[in-house]
């Protein structure tokens, strides 16, 4: 029907695409300025209006950037001097203009048949147009030194790691970008971790902390705890949350592994999981035996709450990395399983995150460590892990805080080695 009317099918859905997407933009400007009651520029139908110039302009001069640029010139010239105008009434923002502007490129975009990024990029403004509070709370409550952190995150990830050579050096075979890889995996899930504990703050309890410092360090995580168990005579919930922050410990462990090596994620993973939900049910039922859990209306800043993002944590982390991926290689090569078993142990004394990694790229490969041999080598570092943070909720908490809270993860480490059976 549209053919025999000389209708371009294709143009006639496009141009209809253009005004609903720039309509729900234009409807929710109009909604936001009858509930604000102040002047702004444009609704439903400035909005629609200035996507159909847009889609035109690219109709008219397909392919001409030339074009299109001028076109948004001119767009832009009547939104500054809307702007202007506004300006009378006092100090505003320009986010309908921005916005007007980015309608323009929206019915640009659908022109040159870029369907599916037209809609993603309305979608967006739309989101970033209703979040207007909910973003405006966030930047109150993150401080300004964390622009610095997001930058060295980014400098991490999209500066650093793409530049780095995928490939294998000496004969440890080192990996200079899977190893920064590995830096960017564990930075990246500390540092989202981190920024979830600085907005919950104010409504934070024992158990929520033990849950967000076991997603990026358990055992600093106990430590801190168990110095608090000193302030509150409540021995079984701090007890309970040194015991829930290890059991995140386990699933924390088998994200890292799925992430970087699928074998040994498939073979371990799915124990780990279970142990994760095991200690959580332990540590949830310990501590409800106990006082409700307080609130907490502001706490200290931690060492272990510290931003855990900074360069220098990152190329200490890369470093320590390298320097166990060699120790695993050659325990492995000149003391056999039972030679990297006992490393295990040892390095379980402290951060364990570096050994399991290093295993991530040893097992299963040809002439590494056999999955089965790695799988049992994380365990007992797991579960030499969890002896130490026993000893440290005995050393630095209250005392019948800390004999639970031994008990309790020991039980849960001596759980690792049950869970060998049928490796």
């Amino acid at each position: 029907m549209p053919e025999q009317l000389g209708i371009d099918a294709n143009h006639l859905i496009q141009v209809l695409v253009t005004v609903g997407l720039a309509l729900l933009i234009g409807w929710e400007r109009e909604v936001r300025s009858t509930s604000d009651e102040v002047y702004k520029f444009g609704g439903v139908r400035t909005f629609p209006i200035i996507g159909l110039i847009g889609y035109g302009v690219g109709v008219i001069a397909p392919g001409n950037a030339i074009c299109t640029g001028l076109g948004l010139l001119a767009v832009s010239g009547l939104l500054v001097v809307a702007y202007v105008h506004k300006l009378r009434d006092g100090p505003h923002g320009a986010t309908t203009e921005v916005a007007a502007i980015a309608v323009y490129v929206v019915g640009a975009l659908v022109a040159h048949e870029f369907l599916w990024l037209a809609c993603a990029m309305s979608v967006a403004i739309l989101l970033l147009l209703q979040a207007k509070a909910p973003l405006e709370s966030f930047t109150t409550q993150i401080p300004r030194q964390e622009i610095a952190t997001l930058v060295q995150f980014m400098l991490l990830a999209g500066v650093i790691l793409p530049v780095l050579p995928n490939e294998g050096f000496t004969r440890f075979q080192i990996n200079p970008f899977k190893t920064w890889l590995i830096v960017v995996a564990v930075s990246g899930i500390s540092y989202a971790s981190y920024v979830v504990r600085r907005l919950l703050r104010s409504r934070s309890t024992e158990l929520l902390t033990a849950v967000l410092g076991g997603t990026y360090s358990s055992t600093a995580t106990t430590i801190v705890l168990a110095k608090r168990s000193r302030l509150l005579d409540d021995p079984r919930l701090y007890a309970g949350a040194m015991t829930l922050t290890s059991s995140v410990m386990y699933l924390r462990i088998a994200i890292l592994l799925w992430l970087f090596n699928a074998g040994l994620g498939w073979m371990l993973g799915p124990r780990l999981v279970i142990l994760s939900l095991v200690g959580a049910t332990a540590g949830y039922l310990i501590a409800s035996a106990g006082r409700p859990p307080r609130t907490a209306s502001a706490e200290p800043e931690d060492e272990a709450y510290r931003n855990p993002l900074e360069i220098w944590s990152a190329l200490l982390f890369a470093g320590l990395f390298v320097a166990i991926t060699i120790a695993t290689r050659l325990a492995g090569q000149y003391l056999g399983d039972t030679g990297l078993y006992a490393l295990a142990a040892v390095m379980g004394i402290s951060d364990v995150d570096p050994f399991i990694l290093s295993l991530t790229q040893t097992a299963g490969a040809t002439a590494g460590t056999p999955l089965h041999v790695a799988a049992v080598a994380i365990l007992v570092a797991s579960a030499s892990n969890n002896v130490l943070k026993g000893i440290y909720a005995i050393t630095f908490g209250e005392r019948r805080t800390g004999v639970i809270t031994l008990v309790s993860i020991v039980l849960l480490g001596a759980l690792s080695f049950l869970s060998l059976i049928g490796l």
